[in-house]
């Protein structure tokens, strides 16, 4: 069935829609839901790079769970409630590592129903004689170069470059919407086939 209006449903026939299979329907909650949850995140973090994070991983954890959405609460209220564990997390992560800062990637251990967190490197940063990196640098390199070339141009000014959303936009003459959803979608190929590595 093809849906339309979209933008005009409400957060509960998006959400039901959703778990029908309708990926579109998660395309629209970020754009609903961005601005505010990247407001929020950055009251809660000094770091511009940090609350971008914090937001992308909410956006992920979100999807990840969202079938466990019962509409007990707004789906606004849920997102920020997501998003502000993910800053307690960002927080005991800087902490942990210093000021290097990294893209994080949250992943579920399917085995225990547990949360871990997957560390890309700072490739700026990157000690110049640590095998492990350098092994998971071209492990990195091989995924992406397997996306299709636009999203692989994306993928590169984000984790590369460390270009914003709305640079991204500009450059690729798109709206800054459809590349967080690119970046979102490259995420998801990137936790699935990291965790293969890891494991």
């Amino acid at each position: 069935m093809k849906i339309s209006k979209i933008e005009q449903w409400d957060d509960f026939k998006l959400v039901d829609f959703f778990k029908q299979g309708y990926e579109e329907c998660f395309d629209e909650i970020i754009r609903r839901y961005y601005q505010s949850l990247a407001e929020t995140a950055n009251k809660l973090t000094d770091f511009p790079e940090d609350a971008q994070e914090i937001v992308n991983n909410t956006f992920l954890l979100a999807y990840r769970h969202l079938h466990t959405f019962r509409g007990d609460s707004r789906l606004s209220t849920w997102l920020q409630s997501i998003l502000r564990n993910q800053a307690v997390n960002c927080y005991r992560a800087r902490c942990r590592n210093g000021s290097n800062i990294t893209q994080s990637l949250e992943v579920k251990d399917e085995s225990n129903h547990c949360w871990y967190t997957v560390d890309l490197p700072d490739w700026e940063n990157l000690p110049e004689k640590s095998v492990c990196n350098q092994e998971l640098d071209q492990v990195l390199e091989d995924l992406l170069n397997e996306l299709p070339p636009v999203m692989l141009q994306t993928a590169r000014m984000y984790f590369f470059e460390h270009l914003a959303h709305d640079t991204i936009a500009e450059k690729m003459r798109c709206p800054p919407g459809t590349v967080r959803s690119r970046i979102f979608r490259i995420r998801q190929f990137l936790i699935r086939n990291l965790k293969k590595y890891l494991d």
